[in-house]
């Protein structure tokens, strides 16, 4: 990998390297995409030049130290990165590097902070509930129903991706444990959940709730989406709340950068 501050000229004398024969792919930039891909292709046989414009490799997925403490640039933690039949763990087996990595569970996954009281919200999907039931014990009926909700999406997604993609063996690999009887009435719902893509996270669920705070509180990793729930798709949003709980987040031990140095 060549990693400096190019000109268009510098650009130009790699891609004659590449049309000469001395590589058979160059991608520009080594960011996690950028590093994906060229491991993809030289697992598959292929000579695969990176280049990058900054002098080290990573993209966002870096660190740096300043007064004794370690910060990440923006990746800070990943959906079931510490569980197997994942997406994220099959794709790091995929990439030989899995076994490189080390994750610790983030718990809680995050804590807001509101003029009342500070709320912790667990990574556990199960603890993620009861706390909220005990945050606001007069909405427990709608907690339940919002989270067999979500649930029934995740597991639905999966199934389409199972579908659509299963022949990958990432794909393949990955195990949601869904149960019999969701399998078999997926076929149901299915095109319900794709007629509802259309809907805002607000139109999609928020009339469940009659608490706007345990809404808010819900919703409040919604920045990771880019997105506030008033603009981003229902399905997407209900999807992300479920990974983030169901697969649980992890942290890479030592930084982000740990993931970008075996990648490389």
């Amino acid at each position: 990998m060549i990693s400096q501050n190019y000109n268009l000229q510098h650009y130009v004398n790699v891609f004659i390297m590449t049309k000469s024969g001395q590589y058979d792919t160059l991608v520009i930039g080594a960011g996690l995409g950028g590093l994906s891909v060229a491991t993809s292709l030289s697992q598959n046989g292929h000579k695969v030049l990176v280049v990058e414009k900054n002098d080290k490799p990573g993209g966002n997925c870096i660190a740096f130290n300043k007064e004794g403490y370690r910060f990440d640039y923006a990746l800070h933690q990943l959906n079931g990165a510490g569980n197997d039949g994942t997406l994220i763990t099959e794709i790091f087996k995929e990439y030989g590097v899995n076994h490189l990595l080390n994750f610790k569970q983030v718990d809680p996954f995050m804590t807001i902070v509101m003029p009342d009281k500070e709320y912790h919200l667990a990574s556990d999907w199960d603890q993620l509930q009861k706390d909220l039931i005990e945050y606001f014990p007069a909405n427990e009926v709608e907690i339940k129903k919002f989270f067999k909700k979500i649930l029934h999406d995740y597991e639905d997604i999966s199934l389409v991706q199972r579908i659509l993609y299963g022949k990958n063996p990432v794909i393949r690999n990955v195990n949601h444990n869904i149960s019999l009887k969701n399998k078999l009435t997926s076929p149901l719902r299915i095109p319900w959940l794709f007629a509802r893509t259309v809907h805002t996270g607000n139109e999609y669920f928020k009339n469940m709730f009659s608490e706007p705070k345990l809404w808010a509180l819900i919703t409040a990793s919604w920045p990771y989406l880019g997105l506030p729930p008033s603009k981003v798709c229902g399905v997407m949003l209900g999807g992300f709340i479920s990974t983030e709980h169901h697969e649980k987040s992890y942290y890479p031990v030592g930084s982000s950068q740990t993931i970008t140095d075996v990648m490389v």
